[in-house]
């Protein structure tokens, strides 16, 4: 073999192991959907009162089967509210609406289909805003400390985990 035929030969087992293991196989994730609670935002208006919040939640599938298809109006992302009882106690309650008897305040959301085209598994970030429901939130709880209880379904109705924000000051 000539020294320009094993240049060559060298060159190219480094070369095919280089690409042969640089492909990153397709990451497994669970089936079912799995929920993690990364933070809350507080905006703050110019005179300096709390206006809204947002809550971020990341998200894993590994069903890809997340959100609503088509003309789908499945609400599929549940939130409990739970007001802090007493500043002493780390007891909370389920918030109760005023125009029905006592029950826990759920808040339904319908999320869109979060799969990209094509793909089995997903994962990403939910931004849950509270912007429509912050001045009920204000005037029902009493010490405004509140959590939140956060599950979803996906479409063929598996729930998730369940999380639980820590305190949310919203006074």
């Amino acid at each position: 073999m000539n020294s320009f035929a094993k240049i060559r030969f060298f060159l190219i087992i480094p070369l095919v192991c280089a690409v042969f293991f640089s492909c990153d196989p397709e990451e497994k994730l669970p089936p079912e959907t799995i929920l993690e609670f990364v933070e809350v935002q507080h905006f703050i208006d110019t005179a300096g009162n709390l206006v809204d919040i947002n809550v971020r939640v990341s998200f894993q599938n590994g069903k890809g089967n997340l959100g609503f298809l088509g003309r789908d109006t499945t609400e599929n992302l549940f939130i409990h509210v739970f007001d802090r009882v007493s500043l002493t106690d780390t007891i909370y309650e389920p918030m109760q609406t005023a125009h029905t008897p006592p029950r826990d305040w759920i808040i339904p959301f319908r999320i869109p289909n979060l799969t990209p085209e094509g793909q089995k598994s997903v994962r990403g970030m939910l931004d849950i805003g509270f912007y429509t429901n912050f001045v009920w939130l204000q005037q029902q709880t009493e010490h405004g400390i509140i959590r939140f209880e956060i599950y979803m379904y996906d479409r063929d109705l598996v729930k998730s985990n369940t999380i639980i924000t820590p305190d949310i000051r919203i006074k």
